[in-house]
């Protein structure tokens, strides 16, 4: 009988059906000009199962790619190609673009030798998301996220998706720094794209993929949740043994 739209059967995800899924049939459009990512490091050790597990959930949703990341700066450079190469239409935006990785307060690491959260505190160059990430032009970060802030759509989310990134005073920091760039903030205070949102948690989230403490910010809006989200899981630990 042969196939009506041709011999190739993963044309619906570009030819690369181990990193796009559409499990429905329905969701994976290659001719929309609005399309989501994930950015993960697989890591090397239990620390990441978490961030393999979120990796496993979120492909299982329609329309989403993802993309290893070596670092930041490279997986960013993949996502900008890929933007570029797979449609000429200057309309191909970035709808959400997911961050995996380990954090702490005011920040959060993609990439080769970040695998834990030992090891995450002093990555290598264009590895490590941080507030400079969003305000000094002489960070390595900073030009990707300005390459990234092109892509997206006037209403795009970012999600930095690991432990602490929006925890204390550096994490509300952090996400009032994002909000602000993706924002596109003018010399005025008034934002280009006032409807981008960021996301990112003031707690550690588990192994077991239930994500306490998702916070979430516009630009211009303040960063007022507490230091530790109330169902932390070291939160709950500390309260315990204190009984």
């Amino acid at each position: 009988m042969g196939y009506q739209e041709g011999a190739n059967l993963y044309e619906y995800a570009e030819s690369e059906p181990t990193v796009i899924t559409d499990s429905s049939g329905l969701g994976w459009n290659p001719f929309s000009s609005e399309k989501d990512y994930i950015i993960y490091d697989w890591g090397e050790n239990i620390d990441f199962a978490c961030n393999v597990l979120g990796r496993q959930a979120a492909l299982s949703q329609p329309n989403v790619k993802a993309i290893p990341g070596d670092s930041v700066t490279s997986a960013i450079s993949q996502l900008v190609g890929d933007t570029k190469a797979w449609i000429s239409s200057t309309d191909y935006k970035v709808s959400s673009v997911t961050f995996y990785g380990h954090g702490g307060d005011g920040y959060m690491c993609v990439g080769a030798g970040t695998q834990s959260k030992k090891s995450a505190k002093t990555p290598g160059p264009g590895k490590k998301m941080d507030i400079a990430s969003f305000t000094n032009p002489a960070d390595p970060t900073y030009r990707a996220m300005v390459d990234l802030r092109a892509c997206l759509t006037p209403d795009a989310v970012i999600y930095f998706k690991g432990c602490d990134t929006f925890a204390g005073a550096k994490g509300r920091a952090f996400a009032e720094a994002a909000a602000n760039f993706f924002g596109q903030e003018g010399p005025k205070g008034q934002f280009s794209c006032p409807n981008r949102i960021v996301k990112g948690h003031n707690a550690e989230i588990g192994y077991n993929l239930k994500f306490p403490g998702l916070q979430e910010l516009k630009p211009g809006e303040k960063a007022e949740w507490p230091d530790i989200d109330p169902d932390s899981p070291a939160l709950k630990k500390a309260a315990k043994m204190s009984k």
